[in-house]
């Protein structure tokens, strides 16, 4: 695809050796005009296999899969689940070229010490240690290339106690202390459905390659370490600083929150609505926006003039607030809202409140995000026609927009091995016979 601008990563390459964990970072560095270059083992990274996967559609069987010279495979074969339609991996590694390397075969770490003296990044996200088992640690790769920003992802980090554990994305989401926070307080903690904790590794790595970039101008490079379970804590915003200041662990705030207030009681009050056909987001009798008093006095308003309003024309919310409300009170009020709500589709709510000033909104499902008006009048969402799927996909687009050097349309995610020959033959120069000897010995 060409682009009137180049890049903002554009002469930059990156060697892509991360697994699920951290796999986003090479994603986002494709996007700003990186060459990436994802590396996986002969026969493909294990992160395939993770769901949810692409069905064929019709069902139709696809000519049956061989291997091509180059190690990589001609199309499909016809198995759901497969790993080539993990929609997962399909989205965390478009944009990158593929290629297949063994890096436990003494030949595959020469293979991979020549590339580096090519890049400018590697990221990675082996277990600690293991790299330099093979004489692939940062320091060895230094000394080929002083220039190199070499990322690490894990789970806990390049030291500590913890160091060499494993771990799960649900464990890095408990250990990180988010999961404290999540769901409703009369319940179990939850999670959020889709592996966040590696989706913020691979934020966190991305900025930190962006950042030692930036330190090296021109320079010799550095190691970046990045932690899973840290980048997890940092999304607890002030739950920390109240622990420090307090010894009180925060509620979770899920549909029903908690309040405290000054003479030390709590206000248990709903954050989240059932409506018609979903729920909105609105605060009753204030809170911490400015001027929700306001705006549950609009509503009051609306809901009188359409002869809904019952028990809430009572109150007088010029001065009723969450300071001052008893839980009594503040739960035979919420019984008009509740009635209200539940006779009227989100779309009917938050229109309402858009014309009358009125703090509500919408939790939108997937599908309301899909067809959000903001986000197609901003171009955000990218098809990419994906052959071997035999279908289009639709991405989220650049998650930052630069006027000069403007974020790159990712080409499909590879198959394993795809760009084998234009990799070891375009830029290392091997010959099609060396090449088809590694591939032999399962070093491609």
């Amino acid at each position: 695809m060409e682009y009137a601008a180049p890049g903002a990563l554009e002469p930059y390459r990156v060697l892509d050796l991360t697994g699920a964990l951290g796999a986003l970072c090479g994603r986002l560095l494709a996007g700003l005009g990186a060459d990436v270059i994802k590396v996986e083992r002969p026969g493909g990274d294990p992160a395939r296999g993770r769901g949810p996967f692409l069905p064929m559609a019709g069902g139709d069987s696809p000519p049956a899969a061989g291997p091509r010279e180059d190690g990589a495979l001609s199309t499909i074969p016809a198995v759901t689940p497969h790993p080539y339609r993990s929609l997962s991996w399909i989205f965390a590694n478009a944009g990158k070229r593929g290629i297949t390397l063994d890096l436990a075969h003494p030949e595959g770490q020469e293979l991979l010490r020549r590339l580096v003296a090519t890049a400018d990044f590697l990221v990675e996200s082996h277990p600690p240690g293991y790299l330099e088992s093979l004489g692939l640690g940062y320091d060895d790769l230094a000394a080929i290339n002083p220039s190199l920003v070499m990322v690490r992802v894990s789970p806990f980090g390049q030291s500590g106690p913890r160091r060499d554990w494993q771990t799960t994305d649900i464990v890095s989401w408990a250990l990180g202390g988010q999961m404290w926070l999540d769901g409703d307080a009369d319940r179990a903690p939850v999670r959020p459905s889709v592996p966040q904790s590696e989706l913020l590794a691979g934020v966190h790595a991305a900025a930190g390659a962006m950042t030692a970039h930036y330190a090296r101008r021109d320079g010799p490079g550095q190691q970046v370490d990045i932690a899973a379970q840290e980048c997890v804590t940092w999304t607890l915003m002030i739950a920390a600083q109240v622990w420090d200041i307090s010894r009180v662990n925060p509620h979770r705030g899920g549909a029903i929150r908690t309040a405290a207030r000054p003479d030390g009681s709590v206000l248990e009050h709903r954050a989240i609505w059932p409506c018609k056909d979903g729920f909105v987001l609105w605060t009753l009798a204030g809170g911490a926006q400015a001027g929700s008093l306001a705006s549950t006095r609009a509503l009051v308003a609306w809901m009188a003039a359409e002869g809904d309003a019952g028990v809430a024309r009572e109150a007088d919310w010029s001065t009723l607030s969450a300071a001052l409300i008893d839980q009594e009170t503040y739960d035979r009020l919420s019984v008009p809202f509740l009635a209200f709500f539940a006779t009227r589709t989100k779309r009917e709510l938050f229109e309402g409140a858009l014309a009358r000033a009125i703090q509500l909104a919408p939790v939108n499902q997937i599908a309301d995000v899909a067809a959000s008006p903001q986000l197609v009048s901003r171009d955000f969402w990218a098809d990419i026609d994906h052959p071997y799927l035999q279908t289009a996909l639709r991405f989220p687009g650049a998650p930052v927009k630069l006027s000069e050097t403007p974020w790159r349309r990712p080409r499909p995610a590879p198959l394993p091995g795809e760009h084998n020959a234009e990799v070891y033959g375009g830029l290392l120069g091997l010959d099609t016979g060396d090449a088809a000897a590694l591939h032999e010995k399962g070093v491609i």
